[in-house]
């Protein structure tokens, strides 16, 4: 059986995952398996059977249905979703595993950086120093520098894309150091769950909260999850020191009305169990903001539509989270059981 399953869902046009697939091919842990899950015809003009492991589904499947197609497929106990725009580093997968050693954890987190030099321009990636031969050339002027110094590289900058889900008591779903400098960042945060742009799971511990649940694009579906692992009194750990690179410039992208109409279900299928009376005046206290923002920003009105249009549209009974019992959870999938102050404390 293998340490680690890789995969890698594909929404729409396989190319957008080539540059996610090389960094994982050159940087492949030993003993693993990469699974690619697609909605769109590939003819495999690289010859990759036999490498990778394809996973084929109509069209209109979503992010969920190519997860649990995959998790169908997947032989190793530990399993790395990347998403298209991802790329790996080398040992990228080395603190992950090793936070799998808490029977506690079903998920980790890693940081994952937006790097403003592309990785072909012959740098290191992320969190690796340069060899000697990396570095470039004195130039006109420097020809009396002793030849054991070096010239001195332009700072890099790197900025956080996102380290793990967060969800706030208004319902709100956010990425956390969103924005943040990766340098000063601070190590306190502790996630719900990893984002669906990189993140690690134990797959038994999936398989007993129900699998991946549809409900709207990648974000809700991971925070979905991570609340229902949180529920079975699982824990996400966080990976601040292993940096994954996201290179694409946008990815997700939602019309505002869907984003609404998602964004209220998701929270009324959680707000019981996140403090119904205080979640609820949160939550009307955002709509608020939100609907005196939408006066001028058209897209926040659409948005107030939406969520209000959800409010409406099915029975109550429909938005309810499922019932979890810890301790079938923990028999199913090696988890220990927990009492409720021990669920509460994790």
């Amino acid at each position: 059986m293998p340490r680690l399953s890789i995969v890698i869902p594909v929404l729409g046009d396989p190319q957008q995952f080539e540059s996610t697939l090389v960094s994982v091919l050159e940087n492949r842990p030993d003993d693993c398996q990469i699974i690619l899950a697609l909605n769109r015809p590939y003819d495999d003009p690289y010859q990759l059977d036999g490498e990778v492991e394809f996973v084929r589904l109509p069209r209109k499947a979503g992010w969920a249905d190519e997860l649990n197609a995959a998790w169908a497929v997947c032989r190793a106990e530990i399993v790395a979703v990347l998403a298209c725009g991802a790329e790996v580093t080398p040992d990228w997968t080395e603190a992950a595993l090793a936070a799998f050693s808490d029977p506690l954890v079903a998920s980790a987190a890693p940081l994952i950086v937006h790097d403003p030099q592309p990785a072909e321009a012959g740098r290191p990636a992320p969190g690796h120093s340069p060899q000697p031969d990396q570095w470039q050339d004195a130039g006109p002027g420097n020809e009396d520098k002793p030849a054991d110094i070096l010239p001195m590289a332009a700072p890099r900058r790197l900025a956080v894309v996102s380290m793990g889900l967060g969800c706030g008591l208004a319902g709100e779903v956010y990425r956390l150091a969103e924005g943040r400098p990766a340098e000063g960042l601070r190590r306190g945060e502790r996630p719900i769950g990893p984002d669906p742009l990189a993140g690690f799971f134990r797959r038994r511990a999936v398989e007993a909260v129900g699998g991946w649940t549809a409900l709207g694009g990648p974000t809700l579906c991971h925070a979905d999850l991570a609340l229902r692992l949180q529920l079975a009194g699982a824990r996400c750990a966080a990976l601040p020191e292993q940096a994954l690179r996201f290179c694409l410039a946008s990815w997700e992208n939602e019309n505002p009305l869907s984003r609404g109409w998602r964004r209220e279900r998701f929270f009324w299928r959680w707000a019981s169990q996140r403090g119904r009376w205080a979640g609820a005046i949160a939550h009307l206290g955002l709509c608020v903001l939100r609907g005196a923002a939408g006066i001028v920003r058209p897209a926040l009105a659409c948005e107030m539509l939406g969520r209000m249009a959800a409010l409406c549209a099915l029975p109550w009974s429909q938005l309810s989270p499922p019932a979890i019992d810890p301790a079938s959870i923990a028999e199913e999938s090696s988890l220990p059981t927990l009492g409720a102050a021990e669920r509460r404390a994790a």
